[in-house]
């Protein structure tokens, strides 16, 4: 521990010289922390902190020290954040160990929560975790003067989460008490699923069975009005089970979902659950919940089942493209090429924007019936009409679609000549695995180039596109 004497002298020698008007030092933590923010607002850290210093011993800086704290986070300098408190923690233990209580500024609940959002907000860093969890284990010492709320847990479940480092998620949330203001809110259940669910560090078992306990105990809790489940949690719950290869899981998941979200007249619980699901009170669905039925469905293989839902839900939420986009992954495995291309149009028609993905899931549907190449071709001019730039993938599914059609080949040729400047631009700007496809993509036009009688002024422009590629 620095003696006052020699905390005082360290501090002076890092003071350098600021205009005389911005070196007074205010008289009040009210004026100090209004400098304060004036000074940072003005993009002066280094002034800033320096006239915090200066004040250390004449007024309460603890407000001025969490703009310090905030504005580091804010210029994602998690470090000097760090720096800052344990600054305020020496100066702290110096003045009380010279009996300067009153003078002494100890951190608040604010600091905390100002230091726990930074760290769950900061890029993946494998010192996140530690730094947590020791601010989590500060907090917790009666010595600290400081009530942890749960908003506190939170946060540093949520660092340690985009750390991936699930021990410590775990250990956190395990540690939470079942009541009061430190036990488990919705968002702590959301972010320890969410957790869960992107770990690698668990098998699959462990975490949907985990996934089973914690809903026994949201809905223990949901039911006696401690808290209320929304779409968020809920969906992330379902997604959980689906992780894992048991379609028992699976019907449980959609079982959960219809009585949760008041669907249960559109499919009627499954024999998987052990006992009749209730819930305190419905859930009114939205974009995710469909995307989750529709994820289900697709596992089960049930597209008509997935059609009713889609009937039912579209009066009553507002579709948005990954809606579309779950619900062409079923229609790839079980449609036609004609479904396809009618919900290409359908979002369209709702004023969404399709994007290559959108086009390159349409196009997957016509590998299969007699129509699919002519339904590609037909998809692929709508994507052109819709100003929607294909990618390196879309190009090699629609020429392996087209390949074996000798009455359709000819029009996709066409269309890969008239786009001879975009594939030239992806050639040069596309990555090492885009690159390899886009090499099958031409050995496949050439090969389909050498099944049709063309002279050579024909596709002009792709021959020589073609011949860079292959340079």
């Amino acid at each position: 521990m620095l003696p006052l004497c020699r905390f005082l002298r360290l501090h002076s020698t890092k003071v350098r010289q600021i205009p005389q008007r911005e070196a007074k030092v205010p008289h009040t933590s009210f004026t100090l922390a209004y400098e304060t923010e004036n000074l940072l607002g003005r993009n002066k850290p280094e002034d800033a902190l320096e006239l915090v210093r200066r004040a250390s011993l004449a007024t309460s800086c603890t407000v001025s020290w969490n703009l310090l704290i905030r504005d580091a986070l804010k210029r994602k300098q998690l470090g000097r954040a760090f720096k800052y408190f344990n600054e305020v923690i020496r100066l702290l233990l110096v003045l009380l160990t010279v009996k300067m209580k009153k003078r002494a500024h100890p951190p608040n609940a604010q600091t905390y929560t100002i230091l726990f959002d930074g760290l769950s907000n900061s890029p993946n860093s494998s010192s996140v975790p530690e730094k947590a969890l020791a601010l989590f284990r500060s907090i917790q010492l009666s010595k600290s003067g400081i009530q942890p709320v749960v908003h506190h847990a939170n946060a540093c479940i949520k660092a340690c989460s985009h750390a991936n480092n699930i021990q410590a998620v775990i250990s956190i949330f395990s540690q939470m008490p079942p009541e009061g203001p430190q036990s488990p809110n919705i968002i702590t259940y959301t972010t320890y699923l969410t957790a869960l669910l992107h770990t690698d560090e668990i098998d699959v078992e462990s975490r949907v069975r985990e996934a089973h306990t914690l809903w026994a105990t949201v809905l223990k809790r949901w039911s006696g009005g401690y808290i209320r489940a929304d779409e968020i949690l809920l969906c992330t719950l379902g997604k959980v089970l689906l992780i894992g290869n048991r379609p028992d899981d699976w019907k449980f998941a959609l079982d959960l979902v219809d009585v949760a979200f008041g669907l249960a007249h559109i499919h009627p619980q499954s024999k998987s659950s052990t006992a009749a699901l209730t819930v305190p009170n419905t859930i009114e669905p939205g974009n995710q919940t469909l995307s989750l039925i529709l994820e289900i469905c697709h596992l089960l293989r049930q597209k008509p089942l997935a059609m009713e839902y889609w009937e039912a839900l579209q009066a009553r939420i507002d579709v948005d493209l990954a809606n579309y986009e779950r619900l062409l992954r079923i229609i790839i495995r079980e449609g036609s090429p004609e479904e396809s291309a009618a919900l290409l149009d359908g979002i369209i028609k709702r004023g969404l924007e399709p994007t290559a993905k959108t086009i390159f899931l349409a196009l997957q549907a016509c590998h299969k019936g007699h129509s699919g190449s002519k339904v590609a071709i037909t998809i692929w001019e709508r994507a052109k009409q819709e100003n929607i730039t294909p990618n390196v993938q879309t190009y090699f599914t629609l020429a392996k679609i087209v390949s074996h059609d000798k009455n359709i080949l000819p029009r996709a040729l066409e269309l890969f000549d008239e786009s001879w400047r975009h594939l030239q631009s992806l050639s040069k700007t596309c990555g090492e695995k885009e690159f390899v496809r886009l090499l099958e993509f031409v050995k496949i036009c050439q090969f389909a180039l050498g099944k049709l009688d063309m002279n050579d002024k024909q596709y002009i422009n792709l021959h020589r596109v073609f011949a860079e590629i292959l340079r």
